[in-house]
């Protein structure tokens, strides 16, 4: 509930609002407080003897955003968004952090969180609103980039201040020194958890991840299977042959993914006008033509991740739609020219033909997960060609020693190869960056257990898999 002092008697008199000016529930840096009210009307949203929290404003263009924001939430139909609202006067949601979460007890168990306090909230879109003008907020929970420089502010910013509400909520301190800038997890939370809020407090905002990537998080998953709310959204493949491309037409919303068998030939003509815009995966088997003939179905199917595991010819400028955002091409072995790949790509899979050292020069930087099943021969050096601002790299054909300043200080997630087997390998670990938080790699005719294995890796990651071909006994101890 928003009201305002200056014009108070004219749209809250005491025939309509019971407000206890003793009892203050808060009082932000833009308001002249928060109290406890009820409504002594019934009104579209609030039932007559409701309490509600009313926060009292002295201008209007104080909390004219937060009335913009709270006038777009009341349409969304869901239980964590306010359904009890009303005002008089006077959003990204700027200042996450507990006192600005509320929960709804019943019985003892939590039905619902609703955020609150949306007073420096941004639309995130709008040319006009999508930065902060002025800093604000809480100072322990702002992220890097609100602290340092305000006009950088986005919703990755809000994903920093989640990760601070959690080691909040876990008895942990926001003050004092930050090593790194980054602050302490406290040490009794649960890898899963120590790992999400990592996720959160990835320094560099670009390289934090967005609530979608979140939302999948080993961590989050967990949770949502021990209150029976996971995802059951099924997505429906489809393959059809050459004689079926006329049910293109017809596919619905919830295919994701369009298997096309046979399709090699470009005399074969897509008629897609009816196609819905929901993005999918395209998968041609046996695709080995040029790629510009794709451009039209590619864009009237709105695919977004193409998968050719054919595919095996140059790459002109141009020729790859900039609507593409993840592409696979499991059997190609080119040299890249500097604008094969687009911009628009930030996830690129390649397979065991491709030659990483020779052709791998001109993969641009925009690519965030990089996939590379070439069998390496040698350690990987520094100023090699793994994409400079990667997050994730999987080389799952890569069993050497990680040379230092070899792996970018982007990576967050790393994969490597199944045959480690010696002390000296598993000691290079400790030349990892400090930013990798995921390690999965694979062992084989190894001495050592996973816990002496680990006993190499740095502390910062804390999620390890380790993969093993064999059962054979490990020595006790380390050689």
């Amino acid at each position: 509930m928003l009201a305002s002092e200056s014009s108070y008697t004219k749209h809250h008199d005491n025939n309509e609002w019971d407000i206890d000016f003793e009892t203050v529930l808060g009082k932000g840096a833009r308001c002249i407080g928060v109290y406890l009210g009820k409504k002594k009307k019934n009104t579209k949203y609030i039932p007559q003897n409701i309490e509600c929290a009313i926060k009292i404003s002295e201008e209007y263009k104080n909390n004219e955003n937060e009335i913009k924001v709270l006038d777009k939430l009341i349409n969304i139909k869901h239980k964590n968004i306010i359904d009890i609202y009303d005002y008089a006067f006077g959003h990204h949601k700027g200042d996450i952090k507990c006192d600005n979460i509320l929960s709804l007890l019943i019985d003892g168990k939590i039905e619902s969180l609703k955020l609150i306090d949306f007073d420096i909230s941004k639309f995130y879109g709008d040319k006009n609103n999508s930065k902060y003008s002025s800093i604000c907020g809480t100072p322990t929970h702002m992220a890097p980039e609100v602290l340092i420089n305000n006009s950088k502010a986005s919703s990755k910013s809000d994903i920093w201040s989640i990760g601070c509400t959690l080691i909040e909520m876990a008895g942990g301190s926001l003050v004092g020194e930050r090593p790194n800038g980054i602050p302490d997890i406290p040490s009794h939370l649960s890898n899963k958890c120590r790992n999400f809020i990592q996720h959160c407090l990835i320094f560099d905002s670009e390289s934090r991840p967005k609530a979608k990537d979140l939302v999948t998080h080993d961590f989050i998953v967990s949770i949502q299977k021990k209150i029976g709310q996971c995802n059951n959204i099924k997505n429906i493949p489809v393959e059809l042959k050459n004689s079926e491309l006329d049910k293109l037409c017809s596919i619905g919303e919830e295919v994701t993914q369009i298997t096309l068998q046979e399709f090699n030939d470009i005399s074969l003509g897509f008629d897609l006008n009816q196609r819905p815009t929901k993005s999918i995966t395209l998968i041609l088997p046996l695709f080995n033509q040029e790629l510009n003939f794709l451009e039209t179905p590619i864009r009237n199917l709105s695919v977004t991740s193409l998968i050719l595991p054919s595919f095996n010819k140059p790459i002109p400028c141009g020729s790859i739609p900039s609507t593409l955002i993840s592409l696979t091409l499991t059997s190609f072995n080119q040299m890249l020219d500097d604008e094969s790949i687009p911009e628009t790509v930030s996830e690129l899979v390649l397979g065991k033909d491709f030659k990483f050292n020779e052709n791998g020069g001109n993969l641009p930087p925009s690519i965030k997960k990089f996939t590379c099943s070439y069998d390496f021969k040698s350690p990987l050096r520094m100023n090699n060609n793994i994409p400079k601002n990667a997050l994730e790299v999987i080389l799952d054909n890569y069993n050497y020693p990680i040379i230092k300043n070899s792996i970018p200080e982007t990576v967050h997630t790393l994969t490597l190869g199944e045959n480690f087997k010696d002390l000296e390998e598993f000691k290079s670990f400790s030349n990892l960056p400090p930013s990798v938080i995921n390690l999965t790699f694979g062992v084989c005719n190894c001495h050592f257990s996973d816990e002496q294995i680990k006993e190499y890796i740095p502390n910062n990651i804390s999620s390890i898999t380790i993969k093993r071909k064999n059962k054979r006994k490990y020595n006790e101890t380390l050689e």
